[in-house]
């Protein structure tokens, strides 16, 4: 079973380059790494600082490069652009099963008067039973659909928050100023 966090893992290098960076053969790399022999003095001098250098840096401290700044501010502006686009999706969608929704009330009042009705003559048609069927079954299903809906623009929202504080503070650390 292979190891996980071998040295060349917290290194980031491969053998090859693990061998070159010690001054040793990727074979006599390899061995050490397996436990069969040990690193000349000077090759373990190099990987014990190297790894206490990996080991306490701080990488989110690091100053960013301005091309790959932009690139991130790039970045959150069209996740920031798509989720817009989402939450127009999401409030078209949940207006249109709330008509759907008001379409299956009113279907109901009419069962509801078309049954009162009848009760009083006797009924002579089972329109009223099937279109409440028919109105109890889509109305289920519609509520669930507003209620899904909903959920999912709290959660675009919720996200749209957490990318502007992502981009504030991709441009605080490139010196740019955004509201």
């Amino acid at each position: 079973m292979k190891k996980e966090n071998t040295i060349r893992t917290l290194l980031g290098v491969t053998q090859q380059d693990l061998a070159m960076l010690l001054g040793v053969s990727r074979s006599q790399c390899a061995m050490f790494e397996t436990g069969k022999r040990d690193l000349p003095p000077h090759a373990q001098q190099l990987l014990a600082e190297m790894l206490v250098y990996i080991q306490s840096a701080d990488t989110t401290s690091r100053p960013v490069h301005p091309a790959q700044q932009k690139a991130i501010t790039e970045r959150i502006e069209r996740l920031l652009k798509e989720n817009e686009y989402q939450k127009v999706l999401t409030v078209r969608r949940i207006a249109a099963a709330t008509k759907k929704q008001q379409a299956q009330d009113r279907l109901m009042l009419l069962t509801e008067f078309l049954a009162s009705r009848e009760s009083g003559r006797g009924s002579v048609s089972g329109l009223p039973n099937a279109l409440v069927r028919k109105a109890t079954l889509v109305e289920a299903g519609v509520k669930d659909t507003v209620a899904e809906l909903q959920h999912k623009l709290e959660l675009l929202e919720l996200e749209k928050l957490l990318l502007q504080s992502q981009l504030r503070n991709a441009s605080k650390d490139s010196g740019i100023i955004r509201n």
